[in-house]
């Protein structure tokens, strides 16, 4: 939920499709704090859900793998959720190449030589997501919930905050440059405290494991 949270509110996926579809800035803030908020309850609900359904003997990092693998609609929701990761990874994965090739390839001319080097860049990437998908299989969940938090609180909470004081240094008032730093502080803290919750949970999961080993 959490990591899912902040992809939800990074901006990509929400933000700019509903700026794109409103016609001022004041239907678009009354559009986003709906949109977000509706996110917001419904990945709250689904992960409450699931831990009423679940408890604590889940096992897999996906809930549908929890589920009878024989059900036709689970057959089905397994299809559709394939498909949608193999139309979904070349739009997420598009932004990571564009700020790699950029930071690379940026003052290269174009050539046959940074085609193909590009074009390396790009099976790089992919291979890394596979073996790093493969590798942390049972624990995938956690990973990405740690990059989320880490990563997201990061892009969503610090750096913004950082850019906006710097750029209205000269107008900002006391209440903008102390909410900034209050965001700033808050993503450390919660970030730290999240991080440690998830890998004693880890750690204890895995110390029972042994134990009953």
């Amino acid at each position: 939920m959490i990591s899912i949270s902040f992809v939800m509110f990074e901006g990509i996926p929400s933000v700019l499709p509903i700026m794109e579809a409103s016609n001022c800035k004041e239907e678009f803030s009354y559009i986003l704090v709906a949109a977000l908020s509706t996110l917001f309850l419904i990945d709250i609900v689904f992960a409450e859900l699931c831990y009423y359904a679940f408890g604590d003997s889940i096992k897999e990092p996906l809930i549908m793998l929890e589920l009878d693998p024989t059900h036709p609609a689970v057959v089905v929701a397994r299809i559709l959720f394939a498909l949608m990761i193999l139309i979904a990874y070349p739009l997420i994965v598009y932004v990571t190449n564009q700020v790699i090739e950029y930071n690379l390839f940026g003052q290269m001319e174009f050539s046959p030589l940074r085609y193909w080097l590009k074009n390396l860049s790009r099976t790089i990437v992919a291979i890394t997501a596979t073996f790093i998908a493969v590798t942390a299989y049972q624990h995938l969940h956690k990973v990405v919930g740690i990059a989320g938090v880490l990563l997201g609180g990061f892009i969503v909470m610090i750096v913004p905050s950082l850019i906006h004081n710097k750029l209205n240094e000269s107008t900002n008032t006391g209440f903008d440059k102390c909410l900034n730093y209050f965001l700033i502080t808050y993503a450390i803290v919660g970030g730290t405290i999240v991080t440690i919750m998830v890998l004693y949970i880890d750690f204890t999961e895995v110390a029972n494991e042994n134990s009953h080993h």
